[in-house]
């Protein structure tokens, strides 16, 4: 599988292996091995990721606010794996975390696995991670973790400094900043 890269490229997001902005298409020829079929590809606000059909997840871009997953790094030129599995999982491949989804924010990252549950990492204090404590709102999330308040999921979508979720039951939850009402506190039913 080909996949093409161009725009803006300030943070690396466009898995060149360079910063240089791209005014035409380009093929991304490193890692690209690393890929079997794309399931979901996304862009943010300076970072990408993908997940391919065997449910690996990489990431490359900004990584300012952890939103690509890893520690220790500021951005990566090009595609890094991340491991997204739940604390209480002993296995590396447990099945039920299975990435089929991705998207991304502003400075946030998100997975949807086949079992309907949602990964968040990157920035949170807006809440659009949806990580909460009594105390206050993450500033940053640098590996992905497991959203406990919410499971059945069928689509995600990440805004700038929101997310939302739709549930197989037909309802739709919002979270994050709610500045212009995009994260209402009302509850919609399909």
């Amino acid at each position: 599988m080909k996949l093409f890269s161009w725009g803006s490229n300030s943070h690396g997001q466009l898995a060149q292996g360079q910063s240089d902005d791209l005014s035409v298409p380009t093929e991304i020829v490193q890692n690209t091995c690393l890929f079997e079929d794309i399931l979901s590809i996304t862009g943010g606000g300076g970072h990408s990721l993908l997940v391919t059909n065997e449910g690996r997840v990489f990431t490359w871009g900004s990584n300012t606010f952890g939103q690509l997953g890893v520690t220790g790094t500021l951005k990566s030129l090009l595609p890094v794996e991340i491991s997204i599995k739940a604390e209480d999982s002993d296995s590396e491949r447990d099945r039920s975390c299975m990435v089929t989804h991705v998207v991304a924010g502003m400075r946030h990252s998100m997975a949807l696995t086949i079992s309907g549950d949602v990964f968040v990492w990157g920035a949170g204090r807006r809440g659009q991670l949806g990580l909460k404590n009594s105390e206050k709102l993450p500033t940053k999330q640098e590996k992905p973790k497991k959203l406990n308040s919410i499971s059945g999921v069928q689509s995600l979508v990440a805004g700038a400094f929101h997310s939302g979720a739709l549930l197989k039951d037909g309802s739709i939850c919002v979270w994050g900043c709610n500045k212009y009402g995009q994260s209402t506190n009302m509850e919609v039913k399909c």
